[in-house]
């Protein structure tokens, strides 16, 4: 299921990221987390938070079809994914990326582990 994000709420801890990159890759590397947390230049202390919203728009643009839709949520299969780059070019909320070594890009799974940690519940999950 998709998240939902309320900026006016999240304080910018970062537990959210750490526990993506738990979860998905055994590792606390924040570079590795499908959700982003970056300080707002709009005012001092709030925050940007960059998100999938599961909309399948990078499962239409793939050439192979690699991105494959589970329930609700669209994840990327590594063994068909050529790396080609398209589906970072479409995404447009711009959340998909690459990460150096990674034979396939970086997209949200829909585990929702980031919506469980949230001492703040900034991020809920909806659908």
């Amino acid at each position: 299921m998709a998240i939902k994000v309320d900026m006016r709420k999240c304080m910018g801890c970062r537990i959210c990221e750490m526990a993506c990159s738990l979860v998905n890759y055994n590792e606390s590397n924040t570079k590795k987390s499908a959700i982003r947390i970056n300080e707002s230049h709009k005012m001092i202390g709030t925050f940007d938070v960059v998100y999938c919203n599961q909309c399948g728009i990078c499962a239409k643009k793939c050439p192979v079809n690699a991105i494959i839709k589970e329930g609700k949520n669209w994840r990327i299969d590594e063994q068909l994914c050529t790396n080609c780059g398209i589906c970072i070019e479409a995404c447009p909320r711009k959340t998909i990326f690459e990460f150096e070594g990674f034979q396939s890009p970086i997209k949200c799974c829909g585990c929702n582990e980031c919506a469980k940690v949230c001492p703040v519940q900034a991020i809920t999950v909806v659908g």
